[in-house]
């Protein structure tokens, strides 16, 4: 459904900046190649609100779409992602004094990674998970799991169950809600008069000077900033305390969040950033739109790379198939003219067909028996962790394409 007011304040101006076709969901993998399917595209357009300067997209796809078809991302799948996770747990149960009488809940939850490790610091957890797959997973580790929305549907559950957690999370899911404020208005329904929301997601500062365009996708409808934050939390009467910033997924933000005059004092950080996002101007539609051009160059540039290395007789195959590589992928329109084959280690997603491609999914050793000469990562962002798990390849004389932030060979 295409949007005709900004997801958080409802304003009617919304500026497009950056095309990029259309795509299948990028998390939809297919037992049969897309050109033999009748699968659908819809719409990935981004477009900047002018009057609270959020970033988004201008189509909506259904959740019922997006994360209750076998969904097939699994949120302890990297060696890189389950140590954060851990060290989150860590620091908000030290930060905040998390005892055992304390609940978390988990926005999002996943397989329940994030909260396997609140669990081991003695402290109560509850998941919240659209995708039925993933919420049995979650189940069978001991991590209790409503397989539900995190909207104003769910309050009822929660209050019957009677959780009134200390910290909800929401980590790289604040920003998949079309429904922001039948969401936040459960946040404000069950979060206790002490208790703090953690949201964690990409940051559009780092988004646009990384030109990391291919973590633009279905799921992800908003791109997200703190000065249009601050402008929805004040709406529902929530304010930002704090923000730190993390590496994972090429620069994220952590956002604590309370009920206004919360117990918890504001950090000077919070309007240096609001400060220094205003002088940097990345909310200027001038500022976007050249990072709209350099998505184009890129496209010649990975596209050039990739016809250089087919004249040459080299073969080509694509590591790993997350949903920021479908976009690459798609966008750049690479396909089997350019690539043999994709690997992962996802059983979720070995014998399927990359999104809006016939491309197969394999294992990662067909790398070496199919003798392939360059593995382009498409998880650029945990590409040293990859590169160590194919040390055989490279011993082998194999070489590595990194996409972003700039086409690399190593």
């Amino acid at each position: 459904m295409k949007i005709k007011n900004c997801r958080f304040c409802g304003h009617k101006n919304l500026n497009l900046f950056l095309d990029l076709g259309y795509c299948q969901p990028a998390d939809q993998f297919l037992s049969i190649p897309f050109s033999k399917s009748n699968a659908k595209t819809y719409p990935l357009e981004v477009v900047k609100c002018d009057n609270c300067h959020l970033v988004q997209l201008s189509y909506t796809c259904s959740g019922e779409i997006l994360y209750q078809q076998d969904y097939p991302y699994e949120s302890d799948i990297t060696k890189q992602g389950r140590t954060h996770w851990k060290e989150f747990a860590k620091d908000v149960v030290k930060r905040f004094a998390l005892g055992s009488n304390d609940l978390v809940i988990d926005i999002g939850s996943n397989v329940g990674e994030l909260l396997s490790n609140f669990k081991n610091e003695k402290v109560k957890v509850q998941g919240i998970d659209p995708a039925e797959n993933i919420a049995q997973k979650a189940e069978k580790r001991g991590i209790p799991t409503i397989n539900a929305f995190f909207n104003k549907t769910i309050i009822n559950i929660l209050k019957k169950k009677n959780l009134h957690p200390k910290v909800i999370t929401g980590t790289n899911v604040f920003a998949h809600i079309d429904d922001i404020s039948g969401s936040l208005n459960v946040v404000k329904a069950i979060l206790l008069p002490d208790g703090i929301f953690i949201i964690e997601a990409p940051y559009l500062k780092n988004l646009i000077d990384g030109l990391e365009y291919d973590t633009i996708y279905h799921e992800h409808l908003s791109y997200l900033s703190i000065t249009p934050l601050e402008a929805l939390f004040k709406k529902f009467e929530l304010e930002i305390f704090d923000i730190d910033f993390q590496k994972i997924h090429g620069g994220s933000i952590r956002v604590f969040v309370q009920h206004k005059n919360g117990v918890h004092e504001r950090s000077q950080k919070v309007q240096m950033i609001l400060d220094k996002e205003e002088k940097q101007n990345i909310h200027d539609i001038n500022y976007l739109r050249k990072f709209a051009e350099k998505v184009v160059d890129h496209k010649v540039q990975i596209t050039s790379l990739l016809n250089k290395l087919k004249r040459e007789g080299k073969k080509v195959a694509a590591v790993g198939a997350p949903a920021k590589g479908m976009t690459l992928l798609n966008y750049c329109n690479i396909d089997k003219n350019f690539l043999e084959f994709v690997t992962e280690v996802s059983k979720l997603k070995i014998n399927k067909y990359c999104p809006g491609t016939d491309l197969k999914i394999i294992g990662d050793n067909e790398l070496i028996k199919q003798n392939i000469d360059y593995a382009l990562i498409l998880p650029w962002n945990f590409k040293d962790e990859i590169m160590g798990n194919l040390k055989e390849f490279r011993d082998g004389g194999g070489k590595f394409i990194i996409p972003l932030p700039k086409v690399t060979v190593l």
